[in-house]
This record gives C-alpha cells, sequence and structure tokens, in this order.
C-alpha cells in the first residue's frame, strides 16, 4: 500500500536487453579467401571444410547462381537441392527461416524485444533471395537466434563477396 492507501500493481519485466553486432566478411561459393557459409549463432562466417564438418551449425549461405546471374543467400538445405557442390555430402542441411524487410528498420533496432517484435514467420517463405548492397534480412536460426544482417558492401559474381553487419 501506498501513502494514500492505495494498492499499486507492479508492471511486468520487459526485457530491453540490446543487441549485439559483428561485422563479418562472406565470400561466393567460389571464393578462396573467404567462407560462404554462416554460422548466425555465433556469428561465425566459415570455409567449406569446416563449414562441412560444423554442417549443423550454418545457418544460411552465399552463392553466385550462374543461371540467374545473381549473388544469392540462401538455406543450406535450398543450396543441396540446387546442387551447389560445396554442400554435398553435409551431415545436416539446415533450412532456416529468413526475409528481407526494409533497410531503415536496421538502424531502428536496438532491443531484442524490437527484433522478437519485428520477427514474422508467415513471411518467411522463400529458401533464398538475391542480395544486394544495403538489403536487410531477419532470419531465425535452428536454436531460435533472431538475427537482423544488413550488407554494407557487395562485390557481385562467383567470386564476389558480401560485407554484412549482424545484429542479434
Amino acid at each position: 500500500r501506498t501513502a494514500a492507501n492505495v494498492t499499486s500493481t507492479p508492471k511486468p519485466y520487459v526485457s530491453r536487453a540490446l543487441v549485439t553486432s559483428a561485422t563479418l566478411i562472406m565470400g561466393a561459393d567460389e571464393n578462396v579467401f573467404y567462407g560462404s557459409s554462416i554460422d548466425l549463432d555465433k556469428p561465425k562466417v566459415m570455409l567449406a571444410s569446416n563449414a562441412k564438418s560444423n554442417a549443423s551449425e550454418i545457418d544460411l549461405v552465399y552463392v553466385y547462381t550462374f543461371a540467374s546471374d545473381e549473388d544469392v543467400l540462401g538455406t543450406p538445405s535450398w543450396a543441396n537441392a540446387s546442387g551447389f557442390s560445396f554442400v554435398s555430402g553435409w551431415s545436416t542441411y539446415n533450412s532456416t527461416k529468413f526475409y528481407k524487410i526494409p533497410e531503415a528498420v536496421f538502424e531502428q533496432i536496438s532491443t531484442k524485444k524490437q527484433m522478437e517484435d519485428l520477427w514474422q514467420e508467415t513471411l518467411a517463405i522463400d529458401p533464398s533471395v538475391p542480395v544486394a548492397k544495403n538489403n536487410v534480412i531477419i532470419a531465425k536460426t535452428n536454436k531460435g537466434t533472431l538475427a537482423l544482417m544488413k550488407i554494407v558492401r557487395h562485390v557481385p559474381g562467383a567470386t564476389g563477396q558480401i560485407e554484412i553487419k549482424v545484429a542479434q
């Protein structure tokens, strides 16, 4: 009871945990310097040999598709079904849920609660999306981690690369 003899109700706790971020470089599937497989839970990029032995950790892969002349982020499951040889023989092919969101959203997100509010699983219907500079993607890993990715630099092609800022 308060001094005025009125009972106050405590407000429910709302997590204000801040997102953390890292900047990573991913190479397209034929880039020998930068890995094309990303574990968003860490976040960490892996070269093909390391990714194969850690397949259950890989959430997305970055490839260049000659058929459509596009740089693409996709799930390992999609990459395997599409015949990309660098994922051949993996023990697990994750089907991470993800989709593009408006560019401006990335800079507005500062708490994990905001990321949770942003996530809409019904929009995560495509196993791959073409990417370009300033694209923003939200993903939910097989471990339940939500991650935002912004492509801050893009060098197109089979040996190209993207620099991404990952927030989680």
